[in-house]
């Protein structure tokens, strides 16, 4: 569930209970986006065609999860970062800006 206030949430009820796609304008940044709620969300944002970028510590896993997202025709992007480290997270929102 997207958490409201957050930019797009309503477009994104509104393609789900309307069966359309996202707009590309819209971009997803997900932290912890490897594994669990935090990949389940990249794999839908992605489906719907958003642009994902997913964030996290294992590179590997990371790249091979941009492919996957990659397939359903959505752009998507890995930032290794820690959440823990301020700089991490500096870059991160730079990056995806």
């Amino acid at each position: 569930m997207v958490e409201k206030g957050f930019t797009g949430s309503s477009q994104l009820d509104a393609a789900d209970t309307a069966g359309q796609q996202l707009g590309p304008d819209l971009i997803f940044q997900i932290t912890g986006g490897l594994t669990g709620i935090g990949r389940a969300a990249a794999v839908a944002f992605a489906k719907k065609g958003a642009e994902v970028v997913v964030a996290g510590r294992r590179d590997e896993a990371g790249k091979a999860l941009v492919e996957e997202l990659r397939a359903f025709g959505s752009e998507a992007e890995f930032i290794h970062a820690d959440v823990r480290k301020e700089d991490d997270v500096r870059n991160m929102v730079q990056l995806a800006m």
